[in-house]
């Protein structure tokens, strides 16, 4: 939280001193000018002290706090202190010599504390409503003005740190550390690169581009440098939705679409490349099994045509949520599916190439919980994120360790009193140092409605450290990826005003401060990630939907470039 302070204005009064001379005139050069400069009623030792007028000269206080200029003429002269971080009563005196030398010319001073200024640019020019942020010993903000500079003021000796921050920009260095000791630190420079859209943007296919309705869930890059994408879709608003499918190559060309589904809804929420260049789709189907819904598992050939397709479930309602090719060459479909305990459990179906059910496991828990994604870990076991409803009527976050054969070694839970919920895309990782990185939304923590959360764990699901993004908007999450920094990118969707949403991009660091931010997206419309892919040389591609103001909703896919690494 930030708060703007008033700084006083003291009016501080100004003396003159005048001496008349005596009957025969003024012996030259024979004057002094002398005082004293106290502090809190102790002299004040160190003080500089300017001459002007008449002649100029410059001394300081002694251990009493005496100061005296000699050898003056006649005259008028400006007597003025000074000490960095320091005010002076009055401000300076006006002193005039006739015949006679000047005694009690005297000051107090008050500590009034020490400055720290610089200067934000981009391409060599000012850069205005930059937020400059200090921290250490005071905690405090301020915004550049239209020179790029910036002051903080009335500050203590100590240890600063000074971060800049300004959406769609990267700054030259992150943070600059700085000690006060007696003195006004000056030249703190910091330079800003922009992020445009067209550094960061290969391609993008959106409203205009597909004359189907509905969104993508979910893109991969393929083995021939293209990509595939999945979701939901109609031909038109008349149909029911089927199983969307959508291949493009390395440059963002479309080169085919299909539909896949029966007579009721069906759902593609994530797919991946088979050994044989066809694709493996997992998802939801009211349209086929036992039950009002199943766990849907299609097989494509590399054109997308349906080679066959198989459900898994209980007699009840079942879901597919994402689906991960594991090192043993099998396939780990991850949703939810009803036990005894609960209507809804986290369920696990590992299926060999030919779609043949190797294991499952339902984890019958008393609460409501879900998968959403996984991830095969170092160990050959598994994370699993995904969402818990306590009895409470609550959602947190929750995260499953489990074996090689989803036997679950331990689970934990993030949340507060409301509504926390995993990225709807890739929310967690294991990290390099063999802990974990999620990734949410939350309304617990929120300045807002919602805002993203970032939580790091260790090996255990213990938390290590938190972090926040988000203003009094809503921002929404999407998936999360280690940086070579120690870093992450962040991707999700944010409000960005007027009730327009946005493609929202941020770099956090180590320690999870936020570094840099960035949206994509038309004004004329709102832009929606729902999940996120690293692909081969860096790059990111995104899936979503795009809508219109009237409602109306279609694919959108946009490719990151490799680039976004460097920032």
């Amino acid at each position: 939280m930030k708060y703007l302070g008033l700084i006083p204005v003291l009016l501080i009064p100004i003396f003159i001193v005048t001496c008349g001379g005596g009957q025969g005139g003024s012996v030259i050069g024979d004057y002094t000018i002398s005082g004293f400069i106290m502090m809190n009623s102790s002299s004040f030792e160190g003080v500089n002290v300017s001459l002007t007028g008449n002649s100029s000269d410059n001394t300081e206080t002694n251990y009493n706090g005496y100061y005296e200029f000699n050898n003056l003429d006649d005259g008028t002269y400006i007597v003025s202190p000074n000490v960095d971080g320091y005010a002076f009563s009055p401000i300076y005196i006006s002193v005039s010599i006739a015949g006679d030398s000047q005694g009690n010319i005297n000051f107090n001073g008050s500590f009034f504390g020490y400055k720290i200024e610089g200067e934000v640019t981009s391409d060599g020019l000012p850069l205005e409503g930059v937020e400059m942020n200090l921290s250490g010993d005071s905690i405090t903000s301020v915004t550049t003005d239209s020179d790029g500079t910036y002051q903080f003021s009335n500050l203590f000796n100590g240890a600063y740190d000074i971060t800049p921050f300004l959406s769609g920009y990267v700054m030259t260095p992150l943070v600059i550390s700085v000690d006060i000791l007696n003195s006004s630190i000056y030249g703190k420079y910091f330079s800003a690169v922009a992020l445009s859209d067209s550094t960061l943007i290969d391609f993008e296919i959106n409203f205009g581009d597909l004359e189907q309705l509905g969104l993508l869930n979910e893109a991969i890059e393929t083995s021939d440098g293209g990509f595939i994408a999945v979701g939901v879709g109609t031909a038109n608003s008349s149909t029911n939705d089927d199983l969307l499918l959508l291949k493009a190559d390395s440059t963002g060309s479309i080169l085919w679409t299909n539909l896949i589904g029966g007579v009721g809804t069906d759902d593609g929420l994530s797919v991946v490349e088979t050994s044989d260049g066809g694709y493996f789709i997992a998802g939801d189907t009211y349209s086929f099994g036992p039950s009002g819904s199943n766990v849907y598992l299609v097989k494509t050939d590399s054109n997308g045509n349906a080679v066959w397709s198989t459900t898994f479930g209980t007699p009840q309602q079942d879901h597919g949520q994402s689906i991960l090719k594991t090192s043993t060459g099998n396939y780990l479909i991850i949703g939810s599916g009803d036990g005894v305990l609960s209507e809804d459990d986290v369920y696990l179906i590992l299926v060999s190439e030919n779609g043949d059910e190797i294991w499952s496991t339902l984890y019958d828990m008393s609460d409501q919980q879900s998968a959403r994604f996984a991830e095969e870990t170092s160990d050959g076991g598994y994370i699993i994120i995904g969402t818990t409803d306590t009895i409470y009527n609550q959602d947190n976050i929750l995260l499953i360790k489990a074996d090689e054969n989803g036997n679950a070694i331990w689970d934990t839970q993030f949340g507060g009193g409301s509504q926390d919920f995993p990225g709807k895309g890739d929310s967690t990782h294991e990290t390099v140092d063999g802990d974990y990185i999620i990734i949410g939304r939350t309304t617990s923590f929120a300045v807002g409605s919602a805002d993203i959360w970032i939580i790091k764990t260790d090996s255990n699901g213990s938390m290590l450290d938190e972090g926040f993004l988000g203003d009094i908007l809503y921002e929404d999450a999407c998936s999360i990826f280690e940086t070579i920094d120690g870093g992450y990118l962040v991707f999700g969707t944010k409000d960005v005003g007027s009730g327009n949403r946005d493609i929202y991009i941020a770099k956090v660091d180590s320690e999870l401060d936020l570094v840099w931010t960035k949206t994509i997206g038309d004004p004329s419309y709102d832009e929606e990630c729902r999940g996120a892919k690293q692909v081969s040389n860096g790059g990111i591609i995104i899936a979503g939907r795009i809508q219109s103001t009237s409602g109306t909703n279609k694919p959108y896919l946009l490719k990151i470039d490799g680039n976004i690494n460097n920032y």
